[in-house]
């Protein structure tokens, strides 16, 4: 179910809107479908952490792929590593926090190759993630924020196997007054790297 919101008291206007069930597809995971609305978001990672995502849809597309090697270039707490451990996947799970620039090609020299790439970059500024001026989150502009994210997609690209899959979390936000759709930005900066989807966009 979805809540939604409208003016007065939160607790008095909150309505229920409740999802269509998922199809049944014969699909190695039937729940996951363009809008993924599970409950709760799994024992993976640290919910305290700020930006933190459910492991829940990490889970559910690395079922459905069934890669047999996984790279997440900016890990945070570690939840898609968290999810590969429990599905017994091979993860190599790298942050900024820990050396690793995802924006500069040297640091993916020696990493070999993977069937899917896990992303969930800052989302511009929603959050600020410490002082670096390599962190996206650091951008000075929008365009600037562009500019890095193609750079690291470009970086991923190039440790992709052929078939393989990059799949990446992006919300919106708002910033002085103005909406920014930010998966907009994403699949601009993909496009100029040659990428296209691959699948539906999923909506959580």
């Amino acid at each position: 179910a979805a809540c939604l919101a409208g003016g007065g008291d939160a607790e008095r206007s909150k309505q229920w809107v409740r999802l269509p069930e998922a199809p049944s597809t014969a699909s190695p995971v039937a729940g996951l479908t363009s809008i993924h609305a599970l409950d709760g978001r799994g024992q993976y990672g640290d919910a305290n952490y700020r930006g933190n995502c459910s492991g829940l849809l990490i889970r559910d597309l690395l079922e459905y792929l069934r890669p047999g090697r996984v790279l997440d270039p900016m890990a945070g707490c570690g939840t898609c590593e968290d999810v590969c451990k429990e599905l017994d996947i091979e993860c190599v799970s790298l942050d900024l926090k820990d050396g690793f620039d995802a924006c500069d090609p040297a640091t993916f020299s020696d990493l070999g190759t993977f069937e899917f790439v896990w992303m969930h970059p800052p989302h511009w500024c929603k959050i600020r993630y410490g002082d670096s001026p390599q962190c996206l989150s650091n951008a000075p502009t929008l365009t600037a924020f562009t500019e890095l994210l193609r750079a690291v997609i470009h970086n991923v690209r190039r440790v992709l196997t052929a078939y393989g899959r990059i799949a990446i979390l992006m919300g919106d936000v708002r910033y002085r007054g103005q909406y920014l759709g930010l998966p907009y930005c994403v699949l601009k900066a993909a496009t100029a790297e040659a990428l296209w989807l691959a699948e539906p966009e999923i909506i959580c």
